[in-house]
């Protein structure tokens, strides 16, 4: 294998109006930066719900993907969602906030009220997110 240069940037540090980053319009223009300085590698951290203290490397449900990285403009853009539906999940906080980012993944899915140094219900999200269907 060919030696390359890269960087380590997690998923939740692009910048968002909803308080952690996703896989939006920021994660597509963060590429094109790295393309454009010669970079060929971006690492990221485990894409799992987060567990205990919001760590993606002590998730309790390694077969779920965390539902904080799902875009919500793009889900707008494609019709999934309304701007109405979404208005409640903007965030202006300075710091990435648990807790507000987990109530807001889901929208239509009421999950009981955490300060924000608390972890979210991790078994609870992790059925929500690996249920089959019937």
């Amino acid at each position: 294998m060919k030696r390359q240069a890269g960087i380590l940037l997690p998923i939740f540090s692009l910048p968002n109006k909803y308080g952690i980053g996703s896989f939006g319009k920021q994660a597509y223009k963060f590429i094109d930066f790295l393309k454009s300085a010669g970079q060929k590698v971006w690492q990221i951290l485990p894409l799992v719900q987060t567990g205990f203290g919001n760590s993606p490397y002590s998730s309790v449900c390694s077969y779920s993907f965390n539902p904080y990285f799902i875009d919500l403009d793009l889900l707008v853009e494609q019709g999934l969602l309304t701007k109405e539906e979404i208005k409640s999940s903007i965030y202006d906080g300075e710091y990435i906030n648990y807790s507000f980012s987990l109530r807001q993944a889901i929208p239509g899915r009421t999950l009981p009220s955490k300060s924000s140094n608390d972890a979210p219900p991790p078994v609870e999200m992790c059925d929500i997110l690996s249920a089959k269907p019937s």
